[in-house]
């Protein structure tokens, strides 16, 4: 059995990239293959609007890592995949990826009335875990990315389950594995008059999250 990670932050060490790794030990302890792949070490050229994908499900501009990508997918049995809040969307970086993949791993057709979006992929049920991670307190931060990425794997699932989780809250880098003495750090150079009180607020915020990401990493395990 395989899963199939996708970091979507540009910043190794970063929330998301805490929260992938929190996700994928259900899956390493139980003895599963773990692709991980991390947005800023994918070569991914911009999508051209050429459209011969939407037809032939190969891509014109196969020479960079768009493939390697495209047969993970296809392999794996259940995804995890996390990405930062940009400007209330995802990064750039995941956009051009998926746009990439879009006609690879999907196949659109038209009824006459409306599109309609189905797997090319090998039809198997799978399970996913998305989340999205922001700075912002509010959980409506977090609904254009997840949105999207719901969006995006839902034909890939064959009647498999789609767990989500928005991040809020967490904007220093890795803030969410901090301990106290970091995050006072923090505090006190955001100009916080009474951090003793918020560290605590922020460790247990953390701890909720790392503890559902474990978890949501768990459930996709269950076919």
């Amino acid at each position: 059995m395989k899963v199939f990670a996708l970091m979507g932050s540009p910043r190794e060490g970063s929330n998301t990239d805490i929260l992938i790794e929190e996700a994928l030990k259900p899956a390493r302890i139980a003895g599963w293959e773990v692709e991980k792949f991390n947005i800023d070490q994918l070569y991914i050229n911009p999508c051209r609007g050429c459209m011969e994908c939407r037809g032939t499900g190969d891509c014109s501009l196969e020479e960079d890592d768009i493939l390697v990508v495209a047969r993970a997918m296809a392999e794996a049995d259940a995804y995890i995949i996390g990405a930062p809040v940009y400007g209330n969307h995802l990064p750039g970086q995941v956009k051009v990826l998926f746009d990439r993949l879009s006609g690879l791993i999907h196949k659109v057709s038209y009824d006459g009335e409306s599109l309609r979006s189905q797997s090319r992929l090998p039809h198997k049920k799978r399970q996913a875990f998305i989340f999205a991670v922001a700075a912002a307190s509010r959980p409506e931060a977090c609904d254009g990315v997840l949105r999207y990425l719901k969006f995006f794997v839902r034909p890939e699932l064959n009647g498999g389950e789609v767990f989500e989780l928005a991040v809020t809250g967490v904007g220093a880098k890795g803030q969410i594995g901090f301990g106290a003495e970091e995050l006072e750090k923090m505090l006190i150079k955001y100009n916080y008059d009474n951090p003793e009180e918020k560290i605590k607020e922020y460790l247990d915020l953390h701890k909720k999250y790392l503890n559902l990401a474990r978890e949501f990493g768990e459930k996709i395990l269950d076919l």
